[in-house]
């Protein structure tokens, strides 16, 4: 199973953030998040930026990403579950990575 057929839940809070729950994917992906902002300065946008649909709206820039893996029990050393959390700051790009 990959791509649309195993995503189970969207859920976005508009300007905020999005969420997508997935399960019996591949990749043993299970969950995906962005954080955005508004950003209404008008000044040079990031890479990171998703641009505004409408006429008056603003664009919005993430601030934050993280996906999480589950288990894969078929393969030998991945049997912890693994978190990434990516951050944009002050155009920096910090990555932190979470066994559990």
């Amino acid at each position: 199973m990959s791509g649309q057929l195993s995503l189970i839940s969207y859920q976005e809070d508009i300007g905020r953030k999005i969420i997508d729950l997935f399960e019996g994917r591949l990749d043993k992906m299970s969950y995906r998040s962005v954080s955005v902002y508004e950003d209404t300065s008008g000044g040079a946008k990031p890479a990171h930026t998703l641009p505004a649909g409408a006429v008056g709206s603003s664009d919005l820039v993430a601030r934050k990403m993280a996906v999480k893996f589950d288990r894969n029990p078929d393969l030998v050393g991945f049997n912890r579950r693994i978190r990434m959390n990516k951050y944009w700051l002050d155009g920096l790009i910090l990555r932190r990575w979470l066994l559990h």
